[in-house]
């Protein structure tokens, strides 16, 4: 069998536009997003990068944590950790958590 080298996307519909993923837990976040009303309360723009940050916040982290806690824990604090790197928001995160 041929091996080829062709990136998986995962795309996503919503309200009649499309998203493209490069990673299947992205499109998850964007899920998580939509249920928390990220969108909604923030704008798609900040959605997408809610996206991004929790997703380099999950890679990065050495704990065992639930995805969709972290995730909701992050679209309830946005706007105190919006501009934080990852670290600094796990540990926000792992702070507030205890």
């Amino acid at each position: 069998m041929k091996e080829t080298n062709k990136a998986l996307k995962f795309q996503v519909i919503h309200d009649g536009k499309f998203y493209e993923f490069n990673e299947g837990l992205k499109a998850y976040l964007f899920h998580l997003g939509l249920h928390n009303a990220h969108d909604k309360k923030h704008g798609m723009k900040a959605m997408l990068y809610y996206v991004e940050l929790v997703c380099r916040c999950i890679h990065t982290d050495i704990n065992s944590m639930l995805i969709e806690d972290f995730a909701e824990f992050v679209s309830h604090h946005w706007r105190t950790v919006r501009h934080m790197d990852r670290y600094e928001l796990l540990d926000y995160y792992y702070d507030h958590k205890n």
